[in-house]
């Protein structure tokens, strides 16, 4: 957290899903192209943050079985 220059959100998120879902299934679909590649440092915390708070309300308020976590574009990026 505290050496941004090298924050990969990709590696982030899964790691957080694995530490939050503990043995609930669930997959990773990361697009690593462009968009997550064009967020700045501030956007991709951001980004985790948001992915952490959903997969904490997942394992907090459900008895889901399995999850899935997909980025992808949409709109305007380029």
């Amino acid at each position: 957290e505290s050496d941004k220059s090298s924050f990969d959100v990709n590696f982030q998120i899964r790691k957080v899903a694995q530490q939050l879902l503990g043995n609930t299934s669930y997959n990773c679909a990361l697009d690593v192209s462009k968009p997550l590649k064009k967020l700045n440092s501030s956007e991709q915390w951001d980004l985790l943050m948001f992915v952490k708070e959903a997969l904490n309300n997942i394992a907090k308020h459900t008895q889901a079985s399995h999850v899935d976590i997909i980025t992808r574009q949409r709109g305007g990026l380029n």
